[in-house]
C-alpha cells in the first residue's frame, strides 16, 4: 500500500468549493439491532444483526449459513462491471465531506482504486452461493458515503442538505449491496497465528483515518482493484486480497504465510454497511520474526501478542482471547472484535480440523 499525504484537500480550491457548508457529527440513535431492519434478499439468506457487548452502535450484519458456505469453499463466479462507481454528490458536498476526514495533519489517505461489492454473498441453495457482482470505485467514495454515516451537512441558515444515516440506511433499512447507494468497497480482516502460537495484534498508527490508535488484526484493509487480476471467482479474489494485506502488514512475503482460510462475511453497520471478509491464517514466522515495513510505519505503530493454545480444545483458547479483548474493549477495533467473534462461533470439530489438519500438512 503506497502512502500519500492528502495535502491537495487543504488547498484553496477545495476550501472554496465547500465554503458555506458545515459538517457536523449527527446524533446516532437507533442503529443497533433493534433500530434497523434488514432487506428481504438478506433475510432470505439468513442474515441477522449481532451487537458487540458494551458498544450498542457497533453491529455486524452476517449470516451463519453464508459464512459456512464460504468456509467450505462454495464457488461464487464473479460478474465484473467496468463502470466506476462514484458517489452521486455535487462537488460542494463531496469536498465538504472529504475535508472532514483530512483535518488531522497526520492522516494518510490515498485515493486508490478499490473493489465495490455490488451484491452480497447470497445462498443459491444449501451450501451454494449465487454469483457475486463487483465494479471499480475509489477510496474517497467510501469516505463520503459509508464513512459519512454519522455526519450531517448543513447550510449556514441551518438547512440540512445531507444526512449520512438517511443516505446509508434509508428509513432505517439495511439494503442489500445491489440496492445500496454507498461505495461499499470490501475489505479483509485476518487473525494471524505465529509459528510459536501467538495471535498477532497490530497497534494502528495515527495515520489511520478510521480508529487511529486502536488494536486491530494485522491483515486488515481494503481490497485493491489490482487484486482482480487473473481471478474469476469470489473465493480466489478475497483470498488474494487477504494474502496481500497480511503480507504487507507483517513484513512477510506470501510464502511466509503457511495457510489462510476464510471464516466468514459481514457488514459493519457503524460504517454504513461496509462489507468485510474474515480470515484465519498461520504464519511460518515467530512473533519476533515479524516487522513493520517502511510503507506501513505511519499506519502501524507496533505488533503485540495474545497467546493461543497449541492443543485442543481450541475454542477455550479463543474464549481466553475474547476475554482479553473485552478487558481492553475501548482499545479494540470493530474489525478485530468481529473476526474473533466469528471464530468463536465455529464448531470445535471444525476449528480443530482446520488447525490440526493444516499443521499436519505443513509438517
Amino acid at each position: 500500500m503506497k502512502q500519500h499525504q492528502l495535502n491537495v484537500l487543504a488547498l484553496g480550491a477545495i476550501g472554496s468549493a465547500a465554503r458555506g457548508y458545515r459538517v457536523q457529527p449527527a446524533p446516532f440513535h437507533g442503529h443497533g439491532p433493534g433500530g434497523l431492519t434488514i432487506a428481504p434478499p438478506l433475510r432470505d439468506s439468513g442474515y441477522e444483526l449481532l451487537t458487540r457487548p458494551g458498544h450498542p452502535a457497533d453491529s455486524l450484519l452476517t449470516s451463519a449459513a453464508v459464512s459456512a458456505a464460504l468456509a467450505h469453499g462454495a464457488a461464487s463466479p464473479l460478474v465484473v462491471g467496468t463502470t466506476r462507481f462514484r458517489a452521486p454528490f455535487p462537488p460542494f458536498l463531496r469536498y465538504a465531506l472529504l475535508a472532514r476526514f483530512t483535518r488531522r495533519k497526520s492522516t494518510v489517505l490515498f485515493n486508490g482504486e478499490k473493489i465495490r461489492l455490488r451484491s452480497d454473498p447470497l445462498l443459491a441453495g444449501s451450501g451454494e452461493l449465487r454469483p457475486t457482482a463487483i465494479q471499480p470505485t475509489r477510496y474517497y467514495d467510501t469516505l463520503v458515503t459509508n464513512d459519512a454515516l454519522r455526519l450531517n451537512v448543513t447550510t449556514r441558515d441551518g438547512r440540512t442538505v445531507f444526512s449520512g444515516a438517511d443516505y446509508c440506511f434509508p428509513a432505517g433499512l439495511i439494503p442489500d449491496c445491489r440496492h445500496s447507494r454507498c461505495a461499499n468497497q470490501f475489505g479483509t480482516t485476518t487473525l494471524a497465528l505465529t509459528s510459536d502460537d501467538y495471535f498477532v495484534i497490530a497497534g494502528q498508527g495515527t495515520g489511520n483515518v478510521i480508529h487511529p490508535g486502536q488494536w486491530t488484526a494485522p491483515g486488515s484493509g481494503s481490497a485493491d482493484w489490482a487484486d482482480t487480476r487473473g481471478v474469476t471467482d469470489l473465493q480466489d479474489l478475497i483470498r488474494a486480497a487477504a494474502v496481500r494485506e497480511l503480507a504487507e502488514e507483517t513484513g512477510l512475503t506470501p510464502a511466509g504465510i503457511a495457510w489462510i482460510k476464510v471464516i466468514g462475511y459481514g457488514r459493519f453497520t457503524e460504517r454504513g454497511g461496509l462489507p468485510q471478509f474474515f480470515f484465519l491464517a498461520r504464519l511460518r514466522r515467530s512473533l519476533a520474526g515479524l516487522r513493520i515495513t517502511r510503507s506501513e510505519r505511519s499506519l502501524v505503530d507496533y505488533h503485540a501478542q495474545l497467546h493461543f493454545g497449541s492443543h485442543p480444545p481450541f475454542l477455550a483458547s479463543v474464549a481466553a482471547v475474547r476475554a482479553e479483548l473485552l478487558r481492553n474493549s475501548a482499545r479494540v477495533s470493530s474489525s478485530l472484535w468481529w473476526c474473533t467473534e466469528l471464530l468463536s462461533r465455529l464448531a470445535e470439530e471444525d476449528l480443530s480440523e482446520l488447525l490440526v489438519s493444516q499443521a499436519e500438512h505443513m509438517a
